[in-house]
């Protein structure tokens, strides 16, 4: 059986999440920005962390959507904790997938025709997604090779 290249065009393009490479490579350093943010760049002052790492995941959802703004908060979460040396909780990780998601749903959403106000909107809702992982994740705990 012979395929066109028409058709397997086709059926990449229907499994296909981000669309192109530009939207790949983009995600990407956004993903990496918010690893460096988050996980090497923190200002901890006291038990207080002020952290930017949510805001390229919410950029990512703003540009490009709620899924791959899903993705790139999924899979920044994930490799920050890999490289870092943290256990993945999944309550985490589904708060840092719903920043991006959330972010990027109600920038799509048609409430307000306005794009500063539709922008403002999206990042209200994306810090009520943070507020979700902040008090709903718990603490990380680091996985140690020593620890008995």
């Amino acid at each position: 059986m012979q395929t066109t290249k028409s058709a397997s065009n086709t059926m990449l393009g229907e499994l296909r999440l981000f669309g192109n490479i530009r939207v790949l490579i983009i995600t990407a350093l956004l993903i990496a920005m918010s690893i460096v943010f988050g996980k090497f760049l923190p200002i901890n002052i006291g038990p207080l962390r002020i952290s930017f790492e949510n805001l390229p995941i919410l950029m990512a959802g703003i540009l490009f959507g709620p899924a791959i703004g899903a993705v790139a908060g999924l899979t920044a979460d994930i490799i920050g904790c890999i490289l870092v040396g943290y256990a993945i909780n999944p309550i985490i990780t589904l708060g840092a997938a719903l920043i991006g998601c959330v972010a990027g749903l109600m920038y799509r959403l048609p409430l307000v025709r306005n794009d500063s106000a539709r922008l403002y909107d999206s990042i209200c809702g994306a810090a009520c997604a943070a507020v979700y992982r902040h008090f709903h994740g718990g603490k990380r705990c680091p996985v140690r090779a020593d620890a008995q």
